[in-house]
């Protein structure tokens, strides 16, 4: 395989690390930056020779920290993965092969979530194909909000597509309803922070209304929650919460004017009590 960088946020990861490294061993170059993890990321990642560690304020997420990881690599060609995503072989040997023929400038990749402990087949879980591979010169930018493309491309960039019946990123996404519901909680908080930032264009009502009568029989059928049973009922339900909870964070966040939404309301509600204990005044 060509010249050609590894690129992994990590923050807390010491239970995927280990298997995420060992599926990019073959990498000329492993670039790590993290976010000050408080448990053994660093430690395992520091085991493998072919990796760089590299330091990052904490965000809360990693987009912002991806352009400072593309600047630390040092090879022509990247290959952007989180510490619980696995490269299997024949994927490996796929992007070998398109690299040497040099005849695309990016490669988007189709990936397999597993949530709850199955395999996802509904939403976009099941059909997403992301950008992963590219050459380093194709690239013209970053986007630094929560869940966009986080690099950008030349207008005229060449890109390839792998088949999604051979070929796929392995995603170990949610292992129960507490992660799944800690995570949204954070997510929607940092989409809201981005969106009152104009970081991202925020949800508009118009739209979360509408889809709080159609989401939920829209995702089962024409985006095949069926597929995953009574698990694709549950994440319709709690991904119509996701949006509605990012939308009342980003409303608060207008009405109090800062995204520190619970100290302004806080003072409110002190207010509110002086009022009252100035009547037995």
């Amino acid at each position: 395989m060509n010249a050609l960088s590894v690129l992994i946020n990590t923050y807390n990861e010491e239970h995927n690390i280990r298997n995420c490294l060992e599926s990019v061993s073959w990498a000329d170059e492993i670039v790590i930056v993290d976010m000050y993890s408080t448990d053994n990321t660093v430690a395992i990642a520091k085991e493998f020779s072919n990796v760089k560690v590299f330091y990052f304020e904490n965000c809360g997420y990693a987009d912002p920290a991806r352009e400072f990881a593309f600047n630390q690599s040092t090879h022509d060609w990247v290959l952007v993965l989180d510490a619980d995503e696995m490269i299997p072989k024949s994927v490996c040997t796929q992007i070998g092969a398109i690299i040497k023929e040099g005849k695309f400038d990016a490669i988007s990749m189709p990936r397999k979530n597993y949530m709850f402990g199955e395999e996802i087949l509904c939403g976009d879980w099941g059909t997403e194909s992301i950008l992963r591979v590219m050459r380093k010169e194709s690239v013209i930018g970053f986007n630094q909000a929560i869940h966009s493309q986080f690099y950008l491309l030349k207008p005229d960039a060449k890109i390839t597509c792998l088949p999604r019946e051979s070929s796929y990123i392995i995603h170990f996404n949610y292992t129960n309803l507490e992660h799944f519901l800690a995570k949204s909680n954070r997510y929607t908080t940092i989409d809201a922070e981005n969106a009152f930032n104009k970081l991202k264009k925020p949800l508009s009502k118009f739209k979360l209304i509408l889809a709080a009568f159609i989401f939920i029989p829209k995702f089962m059928m024409q985006q095949r929650g069926y597929k995953n049973k009574f698990t694709g009922l549950t994440l319709a339900i709690l991904m119509l919460n996701y949006h509605f909870s990012r939308y009342l964070k980003y409303k608060l966040m207008q009405k109090y004017h800062t995204i520190d939404t619970e100290a302004a309301i806080k003072q409110q509600y002190n207010e509110i009590a002086k009022r009252i204990i100035k009547e037995y005044k």
